[in-house]
């Protein structure tokens, strides 16, 4: 459970902090997603829905970095029939954070 108190600690930073900072607490809030479902706290939709809804709420400072992120996110997100990407994705999705700066 360690891993989805500290998305939980990352979106409460995200809330208030400077412009300047949303990115690299972006970066961490994907990070901290991967990481909790690597060790199986949560399922890909549910760290694809923490990821897309973050993104979504603070698009305007963090876009072009996580353009690829966010579409991706908020595909595996849905029901396997609402569906456009294989949920294989989520390997693109790693990478893709990895390369983000």
């Amino acid at each position: 459970m360690y891993s989805t108190y500290k998305i939980d600690s990352i979106l409460d930073k995200l809330d208030t902090a400077e412009t300047s900072n949303k990115k690299v607490l972006m970066t961490e809030l994907c990070k901290a997603c991967i990481e909790a479902e690597n060790n199986k706290e949560l399922y890909i939709e549910q760290a694809a829905y923490l990821i897309c809804g973050a993104c979504a709420k603070h698009i305007n400072l963090i876009k072009p970095e996580f353009e690829d992120v966010i579409n991706i996110a908020c595909d595996l997100e849905l029901p396997p029939e609402h569906r456009e990407r294989p949920l294989d994705d989520w390997d693109k999705l790693k990478e893709l954070i990895k390369g983000v700066r």
